[in-house]
């Protein structure tokens, strides 16, 4: 089986989702995405690959509440070598700790974004909805410098140097490249993983959900609501990571669930990993609430690098 991405209608999409929550339809281009093998770098390839590469910017955005769990996280992209990373914080707090660490980290501030809670915010509250849609700001500015920037929640490792998975994506569709790659989120796409290209359409879509966010609702909801016009009239080229290496928490961390299709695919994930053995690149401990718990599941996999 090839990792990579793949434009594919996941299979939970034909079924009757168990969970009543918005989610956009996923239409697509009828030319598909080539599917690529994840292999590691050559040493002749290696020189062309740090170039593709100089143009990505891996980034996060979380404050001090949230700092064991990034922590975790950005040791988890220092243990794979990946340099090109920028945490940015919103509070002096985190910005010295990290800094002491050796992590690449910037205080992001603005007056608009003054009063934003410095607590371990769970998922749902206003407070966590209010700082969900923060990295759009910053998104849109590093995509307005012409950058590819993948952004990843902090509740978040990746287990392979996914900058692989980067190289590969422009080696095999540099003609007809997404708007944005999304980790697959079974009911919609996902905002805590999204690789996001510099085009005009991912610069407008990433503003307008910023411009209509809503503190009652978060950003991912938002998001794929923003984008169901954009796919419908073929406006915006969307793509997804292979769920088998890119997991969300119901996949693998979640135990088994009451629902019988979503059942299905924990059984077709756990043979992919028991049986077949195969790897995995990026896991996210998202499906549960509270960085406690989050933490927790980390620890208990083996998944806790501090």
């Amino acid at each position: 089986m090839n990792p990579g991405v793949v434009r594919e209608r996941n299979e939970s999409r034909e079924r009757k989702n168990p969970r009543k929550q918005e989610k956009p339809k996923q239409e697509v281009e009828s030319k598909e995405y080539k599917p690529f093998l994840f292999l590691l770098p050559s040493k002749k390839r290696k020189s062309k690959e740090n170039m593709e590469n100089k143009n990505l910017l891996i980034i996060s955005v979380f404050n001090y509440g949230a700092i064991e769990i990034a922590t975790n996280h950005l040791k988890s992209l220092q243990n794979q070598g990946i340099d090109n990373y920028m945490a940015y914080v919103t509070d002096e707090e985190s910005l010295v700790e990290l800094q002491e660490k050796g992590y690449h980290v910037t205080l992001f501030e603005r007056p608009i974004e003054e009063g934003l809670s410095k607590g371990k915010e769970d998922f749902g509250t206003t407070h966590f909805n209010d700082f969900s849609y923060i990295r759009y700001l910053i998104l849109g500015q590093l995509l307005k410098e012409g950058k590819t920037v993948w952004y990843l929640d902090v509740d978040t490792v990746v287990l392979s140097d996914i900058r692989e998975y980067y190289g590969k994506i422009l080696q095999e569709n540099n003609n007809h490249l997404p708007d944005i790659i999304f980790q697959n989120d079974i009911n919609m796409a996902c905002s805590g993983c999204m690789l996001c290209f510099p085009t005009r359409v991912t610069m407008k879509i990433l503003q307008d959900t910023y411009l209509h966010r809503n503190d009652k609702y978060n950003d991912q909801l938002f998001l794929n609501r923003i984008m169901e016009p954009y796919i419908e009239q073929n406006h915006c080229k969307i793509a997804y990571f292979q769920t088998n290496f890119f997991p969300n928490g119901l996949l693998y961390f979640h135990a088994p669930h009451a629902h019988p299709d979503y059942l299905d695919l924990q059984r077709r994930f756990r043979d992919y990993r028991d049986v077949e053995k195969g790897p995995v690149a990026f896991v996210h401990a998202n499906w549960m609430v509270g960085i406690d718990t989050k933490i927790a599941a980390f620890k208990e996999h083996g998944l806790w690098f501090l």
